[in-house]
């Protein structure tokens, strides 16, 4: 019969799961869009409601409903109340065999109650459809209400992601690039700074710096938290212990992070193991960096945390005259060492990131045959360039980071001349007046941008002497990354995945082998290339500065 379901199937199509309490055909996670799809579905079932209302009300009558209507008129009629002939004879026959509705009649108790007219069926039936009516059209200007919303959220993301991938502009670009100077220049003065007040200032700096750039690496994807632990003891160590070395850690970190994020699309689907963002682990960081921090802090203890320049005592009169023989020869291999294995980390990754770039199909370095990108040892031209580029970037910054160590260095550890020329420069800092003003500003400025090339002239002299820090930092890069090939070549595994289409560094079912043995995973290479690059490094810094 006719009830709520009849209702429920009179809504336009689109509206029955509305009604039902299902969700609405264009929810939204915004609050706008679900205040509207609550009034959709609100009005939806108020029309559900009014649409039962109507379909109760237009029902047919039940059987008894219609008999007693059909003889209202006779029970009521005057020769019925009159109790004559055979009329009340057939009420009371009726009376026994038609139930509680006829004998209530003929028992005398009144008239019942009057037949509703057609006229008030047909009002009542108009004015629920009414109100379905308008239900109805009340969920219909919620649901367009909701579709404009969503289309306007649609847009605007879409707005958004254009933005975001459409190519920088020039403006963009020198923005960015002045931001990045000023950046690094603002970090240069703060390590310059904290290198000459004192070694308290000196390691609560390195502290400070550390944490900065590991926070740094974390956020920017660089590392992953293990890696940004690792890189906070790694920095502190070598930042507390040495000017120059904390520059050149802090030079091959931003360097290969920028690099690591270059094209990351073009090189994620070559190997398994690339990662967004080129994250490093712990284990990555200390690869790289655990024995170049202990060089560092055995310098530092050697040396008093001070950056002192290559070579024996007899080499300068002024600044290493107050070293031991032994001491300044252990220096010597130290910071040769340190130089070697960053020049090496720096020629490796810089070829790694880019050498996949390349036009060139790789060649395996044993055999010269060709190899799919990615595989371990394999070598290109633009590989082998950019590892000569990133050994030469490692030995420029530690020979410039070195050669600008603090003025009062050359007080503390100077000889005579180098006392005499601070002399001089405090005599002159000490004048009155326009002239006093601008000496003292000059002094300040040349100390914090290169205090020992433009300061003192026993410094420029040992500075010219530190020139082949530049061109062994380049050998360095070079050699480091073919034996880092070799290696990756011999004993590393190195395969080809047919499902994945990847580079797989270990063999698996139905991985097809290209070159090496499964004995060393690539950090191993890499920490192994390293440190057999220190040391051919410190060996040749030995023998290139007079030892």
């Amino acid at each position: 019969m006719g009830g709520p379901a009849n209702g429920f199937q009179s809504l336009p199509p689109g509206l029955g799961s509305l009604a039902a309490g299902g969700p609405p055909p264009a929810s939204n996670s915004t609050s706008a869009a679900a205040a509207a799809s609550v009034a959709a579905r609100s009005a939806a079932l108020e029309a559900a409601t009014a649409s039962a209302e109507a379909s109760t009300t237009a029902a047919p009558p039940s059987y008894s409903e219609h008999y007693r209507r059909a003889n209202t008129p006779f029970y009521h009629s005057p020769d019925a109340s009159s109790g004559n002939g055979s009329p009340s004879s057939s009420a009371s026959t009726s009376s026994s065999s038609s139930g509680p509705s006829l004998s209530h009649v003929s028992n005398g108790s009144g008239p019942s109650s009057p037949a509703p007219s057609p006229g008030s069926d047909a009002a009542e039936v108009s004015a629920a459809l009414a109100r379905a009516q308008a239900a109805l059209e009340r969920a219909e200007t919620s649901l367009d209400d909701i579709q404009r919303l969503s289309s306007s959220i649609d847009a605007a993301a879409l707005a958004s992601l254009a933005r975001a991938t459409a190519p920088p502009t020039r403006w963009q670009k020198l923005l960015s690039l002045a931001r990045s100077l000023i950046i690094l220049g603002s970090l240069a003065v703060a390590m310059l700074a904290t290198h000459a007040f004192g070694l308290g200032v000196q390691w609560a700096g390195a502290a400070a710096g550390a944490a900065l750039i590991a926070g740094w690496g974390l956020r920017s994807g660089s590392l992953a938290p293990s890696g940004a632990a690792a890189a906070f003891v790694v920095g502190c160590g070598t930042l507390g212990a040495s000017l120059r070395m904390g520059a050149t850690l802090v030079a091959f970190f931003l360097s290969s992070s920028k690099l690591t994020a270059y094209k990351h699309e073009m090189k994620e689907g070559l190997e398994e193991n690339a990662k967004k963002g080129g994250q490093r682990t712990w284990v990555q960081v200390l690869c790289n960096g655990l024995v170049p921090t202990i060089l560092a802090v055995a310098y530092g203890i050697l040396a008093g945390c001070v950056d002192l320049p290559l070579g024996p005592p007899a080499a300068s009169a002024t600044a290493a005259a107050a070293l031991e023989p032994w001491r300044a020869a252990w220096l010597t291999a130290l910071m040769g060492g340190f130089l070697g294995y960053y020049a090496c980390c720096c020629g490796d990754t810089w070829a790694s990131e880019l050498g996949p770039l390349s036009a060139d199909t790789p060649r395996l370095i044993t055999t010269l045959r060709p190899v799919r990108r990615g595989t371990n040892g394999g070598v290109t031209l633009l590989g082998l360039s950019a590892s000569i580029m990133g050994g030469m970037f490692v030995g420029l910054v530690f020979y410039l980071a070195g050669e600008r160590a603090p003025a009062g260095y050359a007080v503390w550890k100077g000889g005579a001349e180098s006392r005499g020329e601070a002399r001089a420069w405090a005599a002159d800092l000490g004048r009155p007046g326009a002239e006093g003003m601008f000496v003292r500003m000059v002094f300040y400025l040349a100390g914090l941008a290169s205090p020992t090339l433009w300061i003192f002239k026993s410094q420029r002299a040992l500075a010219v002497e530190q020139w082949r820090l530049i061109p062994l930092g380049l050998v360095a890069g070079l050699v480091g990354s073919a034996l880092d090939s070799l290696l990756g070549a011999t004993v590393q595994f190195t395969g080809f995945d047919p499902k994945t289409q990847r580079i797989v560094g270990r063999p698996g079912p139905g991985v097809v082998h290209i070159a090496g043995k499964p004995w060393l995973d690539n950090n191993a290479v890499n920490a192994l290339s390293a440190s057999l690059t220190a040391v051919l490094t410190a060996y040749v810094a030995l023998k290139s500065f007079g030892f």
